[in-house]
């Protein structure tokens, strides 16, 4: 045995006129390429469709075991010596190589999945000197004439071709993908590269079979082709021409910012102040977005995260997401407008998180809706910033208090069942807020628990309600004298507004 590769499988094996031979091998040992033995039970199997030729079905493809090395195995220097030991002289990550052959110019490696062939030299260096249609290289035959050429059979789709020498030879490059819409420069040519043309073509879709502009020739060396997202170069070697490594310059073109989604939470405050204007055990509230509860597909796994906040019914919290497809760091600014107004004014701008809390009681109590303004200043100059926004839905600002009047106490008709017995007392009130309707109402007897009482009509769904009640017999039975009454109203904003009276029970 001359050589146990650390690959899997060997490909091909080929021998050089001086005696080297190479190998080129594919497989990872470690990893099991056979399926798992068959189990009972559910299974679910997932089909993709991809586009043939494509970059995903290339990058995905199953047939591509972790690429290829090729390995060289010399003959022993001078009388009597044995091989010298085995050494990688290429690898490639994309490519699989399926046949190789010597040539007095260096070892040919026919390659698939992309359809390529390499000319590798025993220091390692080589060169990518073919593309064929075809997505996979499959094996060499001599071509029978005089000009030394070689039959090349394909697979996907089968044909055999012929490589040989020509006055000019076109190599084009990988389809670019700039991520977005982009603008190309200037080409860079890697020095010592001679007798070659360069030519450009861009397009907005991954195939360049429809949509691409034609091939265009560089103007001192700066690419004509139109902006697109994808972008392809193509070389034209003439006789004894060499080319080194191209790179492409290109500027993607500025997209606006997008606001992904917004909330508006009255009554939470997430500032650093915001435990110390707060009770001494805070009430927590989950600033989330709507999508949240919804269970749907979050846009931004992190940013849709709930945010902490506490209770504080005299804060406002806005919320919002926002990306930027070119990755540009991003600036917000916060508008207000109030019901029946058309002016959008200026509640704070330069902020860079994606949250603000603010104070109620800076602006009046009514309806509002805030807009949030993103822009790529940060990233660009003032002439190529772009800024993108959103409108929330409309809110209510509500800080004032409802007004409790009317609190009267009149004493009726003696109704009890044993003596001694007090008269029962009849409570009447009325509550009234200026901007949302009152929730609900509460009274307290002589300091005592907060007692719920429904108004007249038992829906507490205005903004003005009436209540007519009678206190328990037995919260008065054998309680006579001064006695203190407490009612209080609350809004939807939780606002309290308190009213009291005192009234005696005489002695019997």
């Amino acid at each position: 045995m001359l050589f146990e590769a650390p690959r899997r499988e060997i490909t091909s094996v080929a021998v050089g006129a001086d005696g080297t031979i190479y190998a080129a091998s594919v497989g990872d040992k470690t990893h099991n390429p056979l399926p798992s033995l068959p189990v009972q039970g559910q299974a679910t199997v997932t089909i993709t469709i991809m586009q043939p030729g494509s970059m995903q079905a290339a990058n995905t493809s199953t047939s591509l075991p972790e690429g290829s090395e090729i390995y060289a195995i010399w003959p022993g220097a001078g009388s009597g010596a044995g091989p010298q030991a085995p050494r990688k002289i290429w690898a490639g990550k994309d490519d699989v190589v399926y046949a190789l052959t010597a040539r007095s110019e260096g070892l040919l490696a026919l390659t698939g999945n992309r359809g390529r062939i390499f000319r590798i030299d025993n220091s390692g260096s080589f060169a990518d000197v073919a593309h064929l249609e075809a997505q996979q290289g499959l094996a060499f035959a001599t071509g029978g004439d005089e000009s030394g050429s070689l039959l090349i059979a394909t697979g996907n789709t089968g044909k055999l071709v012929r490589l040989g020498p020509i006055a000019a030879h076109e190599y084009a490059s990988d389809v670019l993908d700039a991520g977005a819409l982009a603008r190309f420069g200037r080409l860079e040519v890697e020095p010592g590269s001679n007798h070659y043309e360069l030519l450009t073509r861009s397009g907005n879709v991954e195939q360049p079979v429809r949509g691409w502009s034609g091939w265009e020739p560089l103007k001192d060396g700066q690419t004509t082709s139109p902006a697109g997202r994808f972008f392809e170069w193509k070389a034209v070697l003439h006789s004894g021409g060499t080319l080194g490594s191209v790179g492409v310059n290109y500027l993607p073109v500025n997209s606006a910012p997008v606001i992904d989604e917004m909330v508006v939470v009255p009554g939470a405050r997430i500032n650093a102040q915001a435990q110390a204007q707060a009770s001494a055990v805070p009430t927590a509230i989950n600033v989330a977005f709507p999508s949240a509860s919804q269970g749907g597909i979050s846009f931004d796994a992190g940013a849709s995260a709930p945010l902490q906040a506490v209770k504080d019914r005299m804060a406002i919290t806005v919320r919002w997401a926002a990306h930027d497809d070119n990755g540009d760091d991003l600036t917000y600014a916060l508008y207000l407008r109030g019901d029946g107004e058309t002016v959008w004014r200026l509640l704070k701008d330069q902020i860079t998180e994606k949250a603000y809390s603010f104070d109620a009681t800076l602006i009046p109590d009514g309806g509002y809706a805030i807009k949030v303004v993103a822009s790529d200043a940060p990233s660009h100059t003032p002439a190529d910033a772009l800024t993108g926004e959103k409108v929330s839905d409309r809110f209510e600002v509500d800080t004032t208090a409802p007004v409790v009047s009317g609190l009267k106490i009149a004493e009726g008709e003696i109704v009890c069942v044993r003596a001694p017995c007090p008269q029962p007392v009849h409570v009447t009130f009325d509550a009234e807020d200026a901007n949302s309707p009152i929730a609900h109402a509460e009274y307290s007897l002589d300091a005592g628990p907060w007692q719920f009482v429904q108004p007249v009509g038992e829906l507490s769904d205005s903004k003005r309600e009436h209540y007519d009640f009678r206190l328990p017999e037995k919260a008065l039975e054998g309680k006579t004298g001064e006695h203190l009454l407490t009612v209080r109203a609350y809004d939807r904003h939780d606002n309290v507004g308190v009213g009291k009276t005192v009234f005696t029970i005489p002695a019997k």
